[in-house]
């Protein structure tokens, strides 16, 4: 994936201002959390030094994906070069030493975007990848050792529990990246929803996952459209 900084085209805010690109997907749910925090306390009060407390949180937090060491270069380049357009969140560099500081870690963003999964084959191989890792440390190392707490032994020791939830999370995002892939086939839409809430997984995509079945059908939903209307429209696909 190409990567370059896009100017921002509101000279009010300055004259050599950029757009911070929105995460990428994959990007550790906690992770977009902490985020949104930081967004909301810049938004609030640019001046105060609670969105630095968070920018600590983000900074400390443990990726575990391409996608969130991508998150944080974002959120660590925005508390170096912070900016603010109205609520909208932008890289405002200063001077000429600051504008080169950001233009110097574009090579970096540039690599790092290059190794996101490029197309829907390449991300369903990672969820895969991961879940396959995932499953042999379970019967190898956490099942085993869960049997023996089951049985009256020791209980599981935290590095194993550690272990199996770090492997957890890399394969929660994968999903995650896949998932909000846009699917350009039914039978992509079908094995995403299955991902999603097969075996009573609930993921909480189901608007998204909604209006993706709508466009994959070409049902379109005015605004003003009511639930009655709207439940008539998802049948008009299979008319004539």
């Amino acid at each position: 994936m190409a990567f370059a900084f896009k100017r921002w085209d509101n000279l009010d805010v300055g004259t050599e201002v950029f757009e911070l690109p929105s995460m990428p997907f994959g990007t550790d749910f906690r992770l977009m959390s902490l985020i949104r925090d930081y967004t909301n306390a810049i938004t609030e009060d640019m001046e105060s030094e609670h969105y630095k407390v968070v920018a600590n949180e983000i900074a400390e937090f443990p990726a575990s994906s391409i996608s969130d060491i991508i998150a944080k270069m974002l959120i660590r380049l925005h508390v170096e070069h912070a900016g603010l357009d109205d609520t909208t969140l932008v890289f405002a560099p200063i001077g000429e030493d600051g504008l080169r500081r950001l233009m110097e870690a574009q090579p970096t963003l540039a690599d790092l975007y290059r190794q996101l999964p490029k197309g829907w084959t390449e991300a369903l191989g990672a969820v895969r990848a991961a879940l396959l890792v995932e499953r042999d440390y379970d019967r190898r190392v956490w099942g085993p050792a869960n049997e023996v707490e089951k049985a009256g032994g020791a209980r599981v020791p935290d590095a194993i529990n550690g272990e199996a939830e770090r492997l957890q999370d890399i394969r929660c995002n994968a999903e995650d990246y896949l998932i909000r892939m846009p699917a350009k086939t039914l039978a992509q839409f079908a094995i995403k929803y299955l991902i999603g809430f097969s075996w009573g997984r609930e993921r909480g995509d189901h608007v998204d996952l909604c209006n993706e079945a709508r466009r994959l059908l070409g049902v379109e939903i005015p605004d003003d459209m009511g639930e009655l209307d709207l439940l008539l429209s998802n049948l008009n696909w299979s008319e004539g």
